[in-house]
Parts: C-alpha cells; sequence; structure tokens
C-alpha cells in the first residue's frame, strides 16, 4: 500500500510530464508570447475572452490588436496553470518528505532538490517570456523540467524499495552493469537532446530570417546540426535495444526491469518514427509535440531502469523446480 508521500511525489511526476506536454504545445502553436508579459496577461491575471475584452484592458499605446490570437494566448497561459499547478504538488510532496521521511536523506533532499528546480524553473519561465523565446533559456527551461522528473523518481523509488539493510556489495554483476549501461545511454540521449535544441534554434532562426520560405525546406537551411542529429539518433536507439536485451538475457528474473526496458525501447521507436516524420513531412506541429514529449518520457524511462536496478529485491535467477523442493524436503 502506497504512502502520503509515495501518492504525492508520483502525482507531481506525473504532472511534471503534462507540465512538458503543454510546454510543447505552447512551442509547436508558436504560443510563447500568446501572453507577452508575466505573471500577467495584457493587464490582468488571465487572458482576455475575446477581442472586444482585450480592447477594454490597459494596454500600451504601441499595441497591435490585430497581432493578437485568443488560442495562442490561453494556450501559453494553460501552461503557466500547469506550473502553478506543480508548484503545489511538490511542496505537498516536500510536506510529506519531511513529516514521514525526514531521516531518510534518499528521500528528503531529492524531494527538496526537486522544490528547489521547480522554484528555479518558474523564475526561468519569466526568463522566456522577456527574452523573446532565446533557445538557450528555452532548452535550459526544459533540462531543468527533466532534472525536477529525475529527482523526483528517485525519490519515489527510494520510498519503494530503500537501500538500507542490504549488504554492501551484494548486487550482482548483471545488474551493475545495466546500471551503468542505463548512464551510459542517458548521457547519449541527452547529448543527443542537446543536438536536438540546437536544430531547433537553428529552425526558428531560418523561420524568422525567411518568413515566406515553405517548412519543408526549413532543414535545408540548418546546416551540419541536422546531420549530427539525425546520425546520434542511431546511438541512442542501439543503446536503448541493448538495455532491453541485457534486462531480458543477463539479469536475473524481474518483472519490472523487463517491462521497463520494453517500454524505453517503444519510447525510442517511436522518438525516431516521430524525427522521421519531422525531416519528410513538412514539420508538422503534431509531431513536434509528439517528439518533445517522447524524448521527456525517454529521459525518464532510462533514469527508472538505472534505479530500479540498483534498488529492486534480489531475485533467486535460477528458482528450483517444485520437484527439487519436494525431493528435498524428503
Amino acid at each position: 500500500m502506497t504512502n502520503r508521500f509515495q501518492k504525492w511525489a508520483l502525482a507531481t511526476t506525473a504532472a511534471t510530464f503534462l507540465l512538458i506536454l503543454a510546454g510543447g504545445l505552447v512551442r509547436a502553436s508558436d504560443s510563447g508570447l500568446g501572453c507577452p508579459s508575466w505573471p500577467g496577461c495584457y493587464g490582468k491575471p488571465w487572458p482576455p475572452f475575446s477581442q472586444a475584452e482585450l480592447l477594454e484592458r490597459d494596454l500600451p499605446e504601441d499595441f497591435n490588436a490585430d497581432e493578437f490570437h485568443l488560442s495562442t494566448a490561453w494556450i501559453e497561459y494553460t501552461n503557466r496553470v500547469t506550473s502553478a499547478l506543480i508548484g503545489l504538488l511538490v511542496m505537498g510532496t516536500l510536506f510529506f518528505a519531511w513529516r514521514d521521511h525526514r531521516k531518510n536523506r534518499h528521500i528528503l533532499w531529492p524531494t527538496a532538490a526537486a522544490f528547489l528546480t521547480v522554484v528555479i524553473n518558474g523564475g526561468m519561465g519569466r526568463q522566456v517570456v522577456e527574452s523573446d523565446l532565446n533557445p538557450t533559456i528555452v532548452t535550459a527551461h526544459l533540462l531543468l523540467a527533466w532534472v525536477q522528473v529525475s529527482l523526483l523518481l528517485y525519490a519515489v523509488v527510494s520510498a519503494f524499495f530503500p537501500v538500507h539493510g542490504r549488504p554492501e556489495g551484494e548486487l550482482p554483476h548483471a545488474r551493475k552493469i545495466l546500471a551503468r549501461g542505463a548512464l551510459i545511454v542517458l548521457a547519449f540521449t541527452l547529448t543527443q537532446a542537446v543536438f536536438g535544441a540546437r536544430l531547433r534554434g537553428g529552425l526558428e532562426v531560418v523561420e524568422l530570417d525567411n518568413p515566406a520560405m515553405a517548412r519543408a525546406d526549413w532543414i535545408g537551411q540548418v546546416g551540419f546540426v541536422d546531420y549530427l542529429h539525425r546520425s546520434f539518433s542511431w546511438t541512442v536507439l542501439v543503446g536503448v535495444l541493448w538495455l532491453a536485451w541485457y534486462a531480458h538475457k543477463k539479469v536475473d528474473f524481474n518483472q519490472w526491469l523487463r517491462f521497463g526496458t520494453q517500454i524505453t525501447a517503444l519510447l525510442v521507436l517511436m522518438q525516431v518514427g516521430a524525427g522521421i516524420g519531422l525531416a519528410y513531412v513538412d514539420l508538422p506541429p503534431a509531431l513536434q509535440v509528439i517528439h518533445l514529449v517522447t524524448a521527456s518520457l525517454l529521459v525518464g524511462a532510462i533514469v527508472l531502469i538505472y534505479l530500479l536496478a540498483t534498488r529492486l529485491p534480489l531475485n533467486n535467477p535460477s528458482p528450483m523446480p517444485v520437484g527439487n523442493l519436494q525431493t528435498a524436503a524428503e
């Protein structure tokens, strides 16, 4: 049965992925400046519900009402509301971590660090708006959300599978190899994310400099970074598939490790498929969202594989058949 901390931490982790989804919708729909001020929106705490209501608000003299789009304002505002929800959830998670697990550094400190990342990322959200969507700040905003997810996953797994009581060096060699492999694949995935961020930033520059250019021609203008991003994706694909193979063939039987690596393999295949679609189907916004959210889920899944490999209870890799047990009893 889950306790209060586990429920709050799981809810906060799930909500963080929803926030990443909302951020992906904002970026794919070009709604990053849907509300050009922060924390308010066109002079009030919420966006207007119509063009007529917008004109009744206190707006700058040089404001061009023709540039206002109701949908982009509300998409961007939804992202802000989701961020506020994350803040409340992580506060509740930290409260129960302190109340019920204050002596467990594997739970309390990661949760406190996750709360700190939420605070920092909230301020960074303001910088994203005020910098007119500077690609570097936008990328840092996303990476910090991934750090938050990783910290929460660490705390959750520590709550379900505490490490105290396990003898030093008890972890089998195959588990150690799987854990180290997960860290290497995570490094590959983060490197690929950096290439992807550079590619996305280059596409935005092409879009601004060539407003009349067709979307299908954007990728051809970004240069070597596109080739680098595509080529390195094979490294991530092979790495994730190796994790799935190794968990099935070499590690002691454990349904969570096998299921986790299967899901991770599915995510990387979806990620590669979305990337191919973006490259050859004129960068459709829906695939941009899928590509971003799948990348975020992939990072979380790889982190989870590492944590499960080092924390799950150990099973007998070759359990004795029932017949042998009866013979031994006789």
